[in-house]
């Protein structure tokens, strides 16, 4: 059968694979925290997912030595049931793999450690790592990640195992986020917009109803719980409909509203915090105008909207 392993070493060709294999020298580590109740860790499995510096990090700090014995580290992020995500690999740098003193480790990856001290903090984390690690990205199955699911194995199994032989369930579309879920279950953080907009062959389902479909949304800003409350009518740019105005946001991050933009010049990676949501939809028409515009009325009456200043 051919599984991951065989991907692994008919595909990489930087590195002595068949020499890291035979010695036991590939560690493949999945991370899942939704279910761990030490902190509000809900959307950091999302974090994951999309910041390669935070996964890095989080990577490379641990409670206990693991990755000693370890030279290639690939990771993964759960899915549903017992399937993980293929998202990035790593080299441990250090001296026979040992791990580094938390000083180096930091001033080797000071502002993104400082952006996971920011994270715990927000979110009543308590950090709890003593052993650290000098790992550096490299680019190992590089056209398969965030593409590429395997069977990781039932619940028993370790999160972190030397275990290469792994089933291969699927091999997702360039650039696909996930499922379009039904208008009324739309629910993203900012980096799955940008990567939803910037790969609408990826996400086929998604891109077809946007731009199909003028509506209204609601911008959350997570760390204020500010809302803006939106509507798109009969747009023609980047597709039309919702998608046109929803890759606008992705790109600016404001797209030109005022307190957002105003947002946005005390913190341009503000929009990070966004969440995206839709509350009323209509198929494209040059008649939708009124229809949506009373819709966003109506929807900034029952729920506010601190952030239309427009």
């Amino acid at each position: 059968m051919f599984d991951f392993k065989s991907l692994l070493a008919a595909t990489v060709k930087d590195l002595n694979i068949a020499e890291l294999i035979k010695n036991n020298q590939i560690c493949l580590v999945r991370h899942t925290m939704k279910h761990r109740n030490d902190g509000d860790w809900s959307n950091f499995d999302n974090v994951l997912k999309f910041d390669n510096d935070m996964l890095l990090v989080f990577t490379g700090k641990q409670s206990r030595d693991i990755f000693s014995k370890y030279k290639l580290i690939i990771t993964f992020v759960a899915t549903e049931r017992t399937g993980c995500l293929l998202r990035g690999a790593f080299i441990n740098k250090g001296i026979g793999g040992a791990p580094i003193s938390k000083e180096l480790f930091i001033k080797k990856n000071g502002y993104k450690y400082r952006e996971w001290e920011k994270y715990c903090k927000n979110n009543n984390i308590e950090e709890t790592a003593n052993i650290f690690y000098d790992l550096e990205k490299c680019g190992v199955l590089e056209e398969f990640k965030n593409r590429l699911i395997i069977e990781w194995g039932t619940s028993t199994q370790s999160w972190y195992q030397r275990k290469l032989d792994k089933e291969i369930l699927e091999v997702l579309p360039k650039g696909f986020v996930s499922d379009f879920p039904g208008w009324n279950e739309v629910l993203i953080s900012h980096q799955e917009l940008k990567e939803i907009t910037c790969n609408p062959n990826g996400n086929r389902d998604w891109y077809q109803f946007l731009s199909e479909h003028d509506g209204v949304y609601v911008i959350l800003d997570k760390k204020t719980n500010q809302k803006y409350v939106g509507s798109a009518y009969s747009a023609k740019e980047n597709g039309g409909g919702i998608w046109g105005r929803w890759a606008s946001y992705a790109n600016t991050g404001h797209n030109g509203n005022k307190a957002l933009k105003e947002l946005d010049s005390l913190d341009p990676k503000n929009c990070e915090n966004f969440m995206y949501s839709i509350h009323y939809v209509v198929p494209r028409s040059p008649t939708s105008r009124k229809d949506v515009l009373f819709h966003e009325q109506l929807l900034k009456k029952k729920i506010g909207g601190e952030l239309n200043r427009n």
